[in-house]
């Protein structure tokens, strides 16, 4: 019995043909087995025959059909390729295949490796360069550069990955196999040019990857996004290279004194601390009040020029008022 078989009884079942299709079908059969499988191997004096059975393979993908069609529930992945959340966002994937990996040689070398010491809440990394543009991934190195290409899932639908080449390492040392669950946290969506059904956007989609944002988690982990926050990493785990840092955690080594900026006149600058500030405030407030002060003894002895030569003008008009009055003939005095 395939997935033929199963989707057969499931349209008899009362499912929509054209939503139940047979990709849908043959996508979702192949994650079913693949976790009955694996309750069956890890637990095989408990579990041997028990699980990986056509009952069971069908009752799971009765479920997945209520669950997806007719409740609305979509997955993590299915979420990122509709365009309705980030690949960015934290999530717990596993890894579902190994692809081969793309080797080349670097003409010329850009930068020395670094290899730092492997912590368990990280995977080693080294100094690269890594640049992306659409769909193609050039990584430079000091001797060859690698890219390895993994597929993802989520339990419900799958995704090709690329690892950046600190995650490549880690992948050619075994560290990273099928099976395993990571927490993934500010991937990149590439090869997408607008929303589309998963199944398709496993055909020119990838997900990349970064050390930075990858850790590895329990096996007991739940599928999908997650809400808790990223492990914040301490800066000798950080490395170069390696993606954006979703967190981590700083201390307060010492408070430098409050410095203090001006721009001069001439296009010059000046910086002064707290102390020199003061004084230079104290020498400026100064030369505003001697400027002040000195602007009003000038306006005060101005007033008084001008005030006494309104008197002078009026003790004149009064004498000559005298005289016409006194002025036998004031029109004589007049001419």
């Amino acid at each position: 019995v395939g997935s033929k078989e199963l989707r057969h009884m499931l349209l008899e079942s009362g499912a929509n043909p054209q939503l139940a299709s047979k990709e849908w079908v043959e996508n979702h059969y192949r994650w079913i087995v693949w976790k009955l499988a694996c309750i069956e191997r890890s637990y095989p004096l408990q579990a041997a025959g028990k699980f990986l059975t056509i009952e069971k393979t069908f009752d799971e993908l009765k479920y997945r059909y209520e669950r997806e069609i007719n409740c609305g529930h979509r997955s993590a992945l299915r979420r990122i390729t509709e365009g309705d959340a980030s690949a960015g966002w934290m999530m717990i994937i596993c890894i579902s295949a190994i692809r081969d990996l793309d080797t080349e040689q670097s003409d010329q070398a850009t930068k020395e490796t670094k290899v730092m010491e492997w912590d368990q809440s990280l995977l080693e990394t080294s100094s690269d360069i890594v640049t992306a543009k659409g769909n193609s991934i050039k990584v430079q190195t000091q001797n060859k550069y690698k890219i390895a290409s993994i597929e993802i899932t989520d339990g419900w639908y799958c995704l090709n990955a690329i690892l950046d080449p600190p995650l490549s390492r880690q992948l050619n040392a075994g560290k990273l196999f099928v099976g395993q669950k990571l927490r993934v946290c500010r991937a990149t969506l590439l090869g997408c040019t607008g929303p589309m059904p998963p199944l398709q956007a496993f055909q020119v989609a990838k997900l990349m990857m970064h050390i930075n944002g990858t850790y590895r988690t329990s096996w007991e982990e739940r599928l999908g996004f997650c809400k808790c926050l990223p492990i914040p990493l301490a800066f000798h785990c950080i490395k170069d290279n390696g993606g954006l840092v979703p967190r981590t955690i700083v201390g307060t080594i010492r408070v430098y004194p409050l410095l203090y900026y001006e721009r001069l006149p001439n296009g010059g600058s000046i910086t002064r601390s707290a102390k020199a500030e003061d004084l230079a405030l104290y020498h400026y407030n100064e030369r505003r009040a001697q400027t002040v002060e000195e602007a009003v003894l000038r306006m005060e002895k101005e007033n008084i020029v001008s005030a006494s030569s309104v008197e002078k003008d009026l003790d004149e008009g009064a004498r000559l008022y005298t005289l016409l009055e006194n002025a036998a003939e004031p029109e004589v005095l007049m001419a």
